[in-house]
């Protein structure tokens, strides 16, 4: 039986060293923290979804206050997501250059079926200003033609008084309601 002498110098041989456990262990803390505060692990999702709707439309500034956006829809995904990216993307590149709103002067879709019909552009009286005019004009312009493959808006850039003069889509109510319906249903 060793004495109670000898149980004393083996705990003192056995027992960890405070300084070099501290040392491992504040290493550990500094490695989880930079992992959880990385810029990298926690984006923004509007960025992620505006990196998305870059991907998938494309827009082209053509003077006088005019934008083409077209976008092409992928297989999986129906014509009325197509509408939230390119009604981001236009409110998105509408807020960049300084203006308040926009509306869309043309629409044109390009669907599966299009080669066993004539092409003849859709007529638009009057810009289209709100998402409820847009879906009706869709209804009607792409009934029992196929899958729409493509679509592409002329929008009329607006600032703060021709947006209240005309009426149109507020770029920043726009691009905040889109934005969000991308990212709940999409991303």
């Amino acid at each position: 039986m060793m004495s109670l002498d000898g149980k004393e110098r083996l705990r003192q041989r056995v027992k960890p060293r405070p300084g070099i456990w501290s040392v491992i262990g504040l290493l550990n803390l500094c490695a989880i923290l930079a992992a959880c505060t990385s810029t990298s692990a926690v984006a923004d999702p509007r960025e992620e979804a505006w990196a998305e709707i870059r991907q998938w439309s494309w827009a082209a500034y053509t003077g006088n206050d005019e934008m083409r956006l077209t976008s092409y829809t992928p297989l999986l995904i129906n014509a009325e997501a197509t509408e939230y990216i390119l009604l981001t993307r236009a409110a998105g590149e509408a807020l960049k250059k300084g203006y308040a709103g926009f509306a869309i002067k043309h629409v044109e879709y390009e669907q599966d079926l299009d080669a066993l019909r004539p092409r003849m552009p859709a007529l638009m009286l009057e810009p289209i200003g709100n998402y409820g005019d847009l879906l009706a004009f869709r209804r009607d312009n792409t009934a029992s033609v196929g899958r729409v493959r493509q679509t592409t808006y002329v929008i009329e850039l607006y600032d703060d008084a021709a947006l209240a003069r005309h009426g149109g889509f507020d770029a920043t109510e726009t691009y905040l309601a889109m934005s969000e319906i991308l990212i709940a249903r999409y991303l």
